[in-house]
């Protein structure tokens, strides 16, 4: 199976159906792969998922009994990654709109849990137990930094926190696909080798991958 980010065969894109509207501009919605609409494409609220014969769903995102995101990604997109649950939180500059997902694999929470920021600060959990991280842009969908711990490295973590974040982008209701822009690390380029160029532009910068606790190079 591909999901983004997958194979360089050509195949059909990634897309989102939006499935119910939420407060806020919020959505629930599901990811399918099929060549109903271009990749990185979100339609409704409105279809019937019926609609779509032979549509693959990659992921569905609902809203849990606590009303924060939940992100169900199937199972064989991501088989070797370990679950994780993540939190999310605003991580703008003066000059780019920006937001964070830092993922945890212990058991406070279900896989795939979005938790705010504030939320975190009452677990008993330390930010040196995170196992990865995602920073993109919110206007435009392009990852602006993506940091794996390397106990969980060539386990799919990195593949799982771009789909993660790609779902996570839908539900807010942002413009723009989560993409892998030119700027990249070379760790990150050796990832890409053979990927899919849908949500993949040429390299045109060379960056260090930074370790967000000790903000000292990580590769």
């Amino acid at each position: 199976m591909r999901g983004i980010l997958g194979s360089s065969e050509q195949s059909p894109g990634v897309w989102a159906l939006r499935t119910a509207e939420l407060p806020g501009g919020r959505f629930e919605l599901v990811a399918l792969i099929s060549g109903h609409h271009p990749d990185g494409a979100v339609v409704g609220p409105g279809p019937d998922r019926a609609g779509f014969q032979g549509a693959i769903e990659l992921l569905t995102v609902r809203l849990d009994g606590f009303r924060r995101p939940l992100v169900a990604i199937a199972p064989w997109a991501t088989p070797e990654a370990p679950g994780l649950w993540f939190v999310e939180a605003d991580a703008s500059t003066p000059d780019r709109s920006m937001h964070s997902l830092v993922a945890f694999g212990t058991e406070h929470h279900a896989n795939g849990t979005i938790i705010p920021n504030a939320a975190f600060f009452t677990l008993p959990v330390r930010s040196d137990q995170q196992l990865a991280a995602l920073r993109w842009d919110t206007t435009t969908g392009e990852i602006d930094q993506i940091y794996v711990a390397p106990d969980v490295r060539d386990r799919g973590v990195a593949k799982k926190m771009i789909i993660v974040g790609g779902a996570y982008h839908v539900h807010r209701g942002w413009e723009g696909k989560i993409h892998v822009g030119g700027r990249r690390s070379d760790t990150v380029e050796e990832m890409l080798v053979g990927r899919s160029p849908l949500r993949v532009t040429p390299r045109t910068e060379r960056t260090v991958i930074i370790d967000p606790l000790t903000g000292e190079r990580a590769e």
